[in-house]
């Protein structure tokens, strides 16, 4: 005659194991910074966010241009000043997910390890 396997065992083993793995996911989570850059930037600004992105590139990091309401025709300006900033920091960064269109914004993503 051979064991039967305890059915209840079974799954309470498979839901823990499923816990330890969601754990685990959450603890490697790469830590995520975020620049947010609006289209009518000044130069000085533009240069101290450049600035402020080389330095958190440990990290994951967000560059998000936001286009109001009013600048909803200033679309390809939005894409000119994320190019631009993708130039200057891109070349620090190992990676980069091109620029996506979101409702109101752009988003690219850079990190580097």
């Amino acid at each position: 005659m051979t064991d039967l396997p305890d059915y209840g065992k079974y799954v309470f083993e498979k839901q823990q194991a499923a816990k330890a793995q969601r754990k685990r996911a959450r603890q490697q989570r790469v830590p995520s910074k975020e620049i947010h850059l609006m289209v009518g930037i000044a130069e000085h600004d533009f240069e101290a966010k450049v600035a402020h992105a080389r330095s958190l590139l440990g990290s994951r990091v967000n560059l998000r241009v936001s286009v109001d309401q009013i600048e909803r025709s200033q679309d390809a300006l939005a894409e000119a000043v994320l190019t631009r900033f993708l130039e200057r920091v891109g070349d620090a960064a190992d990676g980069v997910i091109p620029a996506q269109r979101g409702r109101r914004e752009l988003v690219a993503v850079l990190w580097s390890a």
